[in-house]
């Protein structure tokens, strides 16, 4: 992953879950997976949506997503999930997104003691 997609991914898990510590989970499950032969989806597909997502940023705000306020962060995942499949005609964004919110969210239940622990020190 790059230092931009990483930072795109530390933004998007923080509005999901208040924690930008899942991204770091997630980064290395992703590495992990490629490991083996057990790949929930393709590495690229997921890549390609935080670059997409990152794109948007930029062309509506002049601004990579993960130096958007909190409140265009989630304008834009909003319109992401209102717009679904037809927000990117190259990546269907609607499956994107709920994958890689399942990938989080089944991460996050492995280790809830990270969204804990960030909320101590918020």
């Amino acid at each position: 992953m790059t230092v931009e997609e990483f930072e795109t991914l530390m933004a998007l898990t923080s509005r999901l879950f208040a924690s930008h510590r899942i991204a770091a989970m997630i980064d290395t499950f992703l590495h992990e997976s490629r490991k083996s032969l057990q790949l929930p989806l393709d590495i690229k597909y997921i890549r390609a949506g935080l670059q997409l997502l990152n794109f948007d940023a930029l062309r509506l705000c002049n601004k990579p997503f993960a130096k958007l306020s909190i409140y265009l962060q989630e304008a834009l995942l909003h319109m992401i999930q209102s717009e679904r499949d037809a927000h990117w005609p190259q990546l269907p964004a609607g499956k994107w997104y709920e994958e890689i919110s399942r990938i989080a969210s089944e991460l996050f239940q492995l280790a809830p003691e990270v969204f804990a622990d960030s909320q101590r020190t918020a």
